[in-house]
């Protein structure tokens, strides 16, 4: 159950109360910000950060890293004669899993994103339905864009390069996800393999108080990942609170994890994007 959902910049919609006049219409559409567009639901951006969340698992599954691997972060990652950065400038030095989770290295999610490859990611993507509509009772939910190679000689005509797969292990690249589609990975990790249906609408009540329609809580998806992979990604997403990027959303009284995320997008108009999603 959705208890809010904000959107900035906003209207009053008091405006469309009585039918909108022509001065107040031709301000709000014609706004380069798009206060009309709801971007909960209609907003599409580059996931950053958030995304190797959905890296980890699929490393996990398949063997390519675990607990107690550990990746050299030196601040640069080569691949041909491309240099790719992690936000440290600096390095971390050497990390294990948690600690690669915990203080977001990029280093440690390009290489283990590198060994994965296109065709592994694409299948944990799809386990997780993000290729799909989450389904909340809104009008108008927009679709992100999942990359793959078959996508990208479809809708570019070029073929999938390592460098892609490098941008997509830190949630970049060609990713584009709507804030429902991230809820819905964050939610399967917190439920251990669930995905539940989102809604806003609790109950529907009839002018002499008979309740027409109860919305229950249904799971609509099953993430086919184990536990135990599970339970070490979230241990990696408290160590971020605790000790890592997160160490601002420590609170004594609670036990919390998450995954902070920062991005650029779109390509044409580089903005920064934050994201701070939690799990109590």
């Amino acid at each position: 159950e959705i208890l809010a959902l904000v959107n900035r910049p906003s209207f009053n919609p008091n405006l469309f109360a009585n039918g909108i006049s022509y001065p107040d219409w031709e301000r709000l559409s014609s706004d380069s910000d798009y206060p009309l567009t709801n971007r909960s639901i209609q907003g599409v951006y580059a996931p950053g950060s958030i995304f190797k969340v959905v890296t980890a698992i699929a490393a996990l599954e398949e063997g390519v890293t675990n607990k107690k691997r550990k990746v050299y972060c030196s601040g640069t990652f080569e691949l041909a004669d491309q240099v790719f950065t992690c936000w440290k400038e600096l390095g971390h030095g050497s990390l294990s899993f948690v600690d690669g989770i915990a203080h977001s290295c990029n280093i440690y999610f390009y290489t283990i994103g590198k060994e994965l490859g296109i065709e592994r990611f694409s299948k944990y993507m799809h386990k997780f339905g993000l290729e799909e509509k989450v389904g909340i009772d809104l009008p108008a939910e927009a679709l992100g864009t999942i990359p793959s190679s078959e996508w990208k000689q479809r809708e570019h005509k070029q073929i999938w390069f390592p460098g892609d797969t490098i941008n997509l292990s830190i949630g970049q690249g060609y990713l584009l996800l709507t804030p429902l589609q991230i809820h819905s990975i964050i939610c399967a990790v917190t439920t251990e393999g669930e995905i539940y249906r989102l809604h806003l609408v609790k109950e529907i009540i009839s002018p002499d108080g008979t309740v027409v329609k109860e919305v229950k809580p249904e799971v609509y998806r099953k993430v086919d990942i184990s536990i135990n992979t599970f339970q070490i990604v979230k241990e990696g997403l408290r160590a971020t609170i605790l000790k890592g990027t997160g160490w601002r959303a420590n609170i004594k009284e609670l036990s919390i994890a998450g995954k902070t995320g920062t991005a650029q997008t779109p390509r044409e108009r580089p903005m920064p994007g934050l994201w701070d999603l939690p799990l109590m």
